[in-house]
């Protein structure tokens, strides 16, 4: 009765089950940011502030003045945290290149059931109960299957940011239905 309801609603277009979206290069880049600050906080701080800790302790064992060893973990902390930026960076941005199947239109559905994505090489399913989270920031709604596979949805794909909302409230609804066995699904 339940899924009949909401069945009507999605026919009405009430609430959003299906959408299409396009990905591209910055959508991919924007993703392994929001990757590595919300899933691995802990290991970016650790390097954005323990590397210069420790080049200013070696500089101190060195026996060199304190201004040198702070000049040093700046300048020497600082290039080397740019230079794993940018080597981070050219490392994800040729992830597309060697997969272009990564980018482009790409449709994805919830139901009841599960998530499904479709693009031109393949589709996936996956149960509720297979998916680690769901999340949501300003520009996108982030399906997360593992702690590092997840399915990526720009909100400007959706008709409108209601829309995007109800989508994300809708899966969020889902998933936690499907999570707990499938009671008060929809």
């Amino acid at each position: 009765m339940e899924n009949e309801k909401t069945r009507k609603r999605n026919e009405r277009g009430l609430i959003p089950i299906q959408v299409e979206t396009t990905l591209t290069k910055e959508d991919f880049w924007n993703l392994n940011k929001y990757v590595l600050w919300n899933k691995q906080r802990k290991t970016v701080l650790t390097m954005l502030f323990g590397y210069p800790v420790v080049l200013f302790l070696l500089f101190m064992i060195m026996d060199y003045a304190i201004w040198i060893c702070i000049a040093a973990a700046l300048v020497l902390g600082g290039g080397s945290l740019w230079f794993f930026y940018y080597r981070f960076k050219g490392r994800v941005m040729k992830v597309p290149v060697d997969n272009p199947a990564l980018l482009g239109t790409q449709s994805f559905e919830i139901g009841a059931e599960g998530f499904w994505e479709s693009t031109s090489a393949n589709r996936t399913f996956t149960e509720w109960q297979g998916i680690e989270s769901i999340e949501q920031n300003n520009e996108y709604i982030v399906v997360f299957v593992s702690r590092m596979h997840c399915h990526l949805l720009p909100k400007r794909d959706f008709a409108s940011p209601a829309q995007a909302e109800e989508f994300y409230r809708t899966a969020i609804g889902y998933w936690q239905a499907g999570r707990s066995g499938g009671r008060n699904a929809g």
